[in-house]
């Protein structure tokens, strides 16, 4: 098992041991509205969330029905990002099962492959409903540390998001990837030196460009070539810092009212990581709410302030909810563990 996936594994045995989870995972009743988040979705694991609810009784809510009205029997349904699956394979359902649910937006990429389009999201919002709330404007990771983690090479990332300073681009291949962390996060951004980003991507492409990186040595033959240029990055100031976060929040936020002509007053913090300033910007943004993963130690639950935190729970529960066709606890443990070590 990977260290990464072994430590994602560690973790979730320990919130679970700790009683970190909504006490409808450990097979009680509902206390408060569950919110599950998802990201893209698939045919048939939709479709039977979705047979789940209308079964069982429960009601689909947007964010401000839940906080006005919260229900015992009501279930809050987000997806991040804005994935185009929403629309080829969600909508049809959505209307079909007449349910709610509610999408963060990563504003600026949309209209990029593979999310959403301005016009499918125009169409999604006119249903009535999919709520548009905001993911930040660029879902970004910022370099934070000196330390070379490793180069571009064909190969690196399975995601959009796993390019650091997206909004940077374009990237040729050999640039230097320092250490990264989440934009909303407590850390200030390193700003690379760009003689040196320019000297590794110019050797990558004078040996053969992607044929370079098909030599066994190539990742050695690049530190060497670091290991010569002494690094003249620097990091953000504490002014520039502020600045940068305020145009992700009240960037994206903008962005999605302008679009749709509705307020926005929701954020979800990318990978749920956020800090003191982040939230304070929030708040200064006009977002009422700011949804993460745990509260307080906890993935449920609402943290009274300004803005309140929501927490999340992951859409693997989902089938935890009490009702006919509750999955096991274990059955549901047992499927994780495996995605977690590569066997699903």
């Amino acid at each position: 098992m990977p260290r990464s996936s072994a430590r994602d594994a560690a973790r979730m045995i320990l919130d679970l041991l700790t009683g970190a989870y909504p006490p409808f995972v450990y097979g009680a009743a509902c206390r408060d509205v569950p919110v599950f988040c998802f990201h893209g979705v698939e045919t048939e694991s939709f479709v039977a969330q979705l047979e789940f609810l209308a079964a069982n009784g429960y009601r689909t809510v947007t964010i401000d029905e839940a906080l006005a009205n919260p229900g015992r029997t009501s279930v809050m349904l987000t997806f991040d990002d804005g994935w185009g699956s929403l629309w080829d394979v969600g909508l049809p359902l959505i209307k079909k099962y007449d349910v709610r649910i509610v999408v963060f937006l990563a504003a600026a990429r949309m209209g990029e492959s593979p999310f959403l389009t301005w016009e499918q999201i125009g169409d999604m919002h006119e249903t009535g409903l999919v709520d548009f709330q905001s993911h930040t404007l660029n879902h970004s990771r910022v370099f934070c540390s000196e330390k070379i983690e490793d180069f571009l090479h064909p190969s690196f990332g399975k995601t959009p998001f796993d390019l650091p300073e997206w909004e940077r681009g374009p990237h040729a291949l050999g640039r230097p990837i320092y250490r990264s962390h989440p934009r909303m996060g407590d850390c200030r951004r390193y700003l690379e030196d760009d003689q040196l980003r320019a000297a590794c991507e110019s050797h990558a492409a004078d040996h053969g460009g992607e044929d370079f990186f098909r030599r066994p040595d190539w990742r050695a033959d690049l530190r060497e070539l670091v290991g010569k240029h002494p690094p003249r990055g620097r990091f953000e100031t504490n002014e520039e810092r502020e600045k940068a976060l305020w145009r992700e929040l009240d960037g994206s936020k903008r962005m999605i009212e302008e679009r749709l002509g509705k307020p926005v007053n929701h954020v979800c913090y990318p990978w749920h990581c956020y800090s003191t300033l982040a939230l304070d910007l929030s708040s200064k943004a006009g977002y009422e709410t700011a949804f993460v993963a745990k509260v307080s130690g906890r993935y449920r639950g609402i943290r009274r302030g300004n803005p309140c935190l929501v927490g999340r729970t992951g859409g693997d529960f989902f089938f935890r909810l009490p009702g006919k066709g509750r999955v096991s606890l274990a059955r549901i443990l047992l499927r994780k563990l495996c995605r977690h070590m590569g066997r699903e």
